[in-house]
């Protein structure tokens, strides 16, 4: 073997060895990502369980009737199914980074209202905000994962799609947990809220940079 062949080989097993360290890369920010969805749609989850375990401390806290209890119920849902839908048309026009952007302010916006809440309408508005957001992390999380890993999107979709009941599992448990500690102390189930705003910040945050990153 010349001179020149070896410089050659040794060229070759260069780029092959860049290429792998870059295929690594790759994945690796991948399932950066992945988990960081995961994460979004656990936070979503929360808010479904801890509004059911805080509409009774908010009735008492804020003198609401059982109809204006059922509609903070009834407004964390259709907000949401609206904004999967009307996102899911125009999600390859707005961006994922846009549409994580708009949830992410959703959330903050609607965690912040309802945590300074002092009556029924900010409770209402700061709950429809949320569900807006929610439904922003749903429509964005499953073309994310699936533009991903189009290698085997089945499989990476149904591990996503087990963020959901295994969200709302953690969120009843430590939301029962908090709301028996809480009331020992003499306090309202808030620390739930607390609780969802600092997992789900986290996780948008986590999602959102990790995208642009890549």
């Amino acid at each position: 073997m010349t001179e020149k062949d070896r410089a050659m080989r040794s060229l070759h097993q260069a780029r092959r060895q860049k290429i792998t360290r870059g295929e690594a890369m790759q994945v690796s920010a991948r399932k950066q990502l992945f988990a960081a969805s995961f994460a979004a749609i656990v936070a979503t989850s929360f808010c479904f369980v801890l509004r059911a375990l805080v509409i009774d401390d908010w009735g008492n806290a804020f003198a609401l009737s059982e109809t204006q209890k059922g509609e903070l119920l009834g407004v964390g849902l259709w907000p949401f199914a609206i904004s999967i839908v009307l996102l899911s048309f125009v999600i390859d026009r707005v961006g994922f980074k846009r549409t994580l952007l708009f949830a992410g302010v959703c959330h903050i916006a609607g965690l912040v209202t309802m945590f300074f809440a002092h009556g029924y309408w900010m409770l209402y508005w700061g709950t429809f905000v949320m569900a807006l957001g929610n439904g922003a992390v749903e429509a964005v999380a499953n073309p994310l994962i699936a533009t991903l890993f189009p290698e085997d999107r089945p499989g990476w979709l149904n591990r996503l799609h087990a963020a959901w009941p295994g969200g709302m599992i953690v969120a009843g448990v430590t939301g029962l947990a908090l709301g028996l500690t809480w009331r020992i102390a003499g306090r309202t189930l808030w620390a739930g809220i607390v609780l969802h705003a600092l997992l789900d910040a986290s996780a948008m945050t986590a999602i959102y940079l990790g995208y642009v990153a890549t």
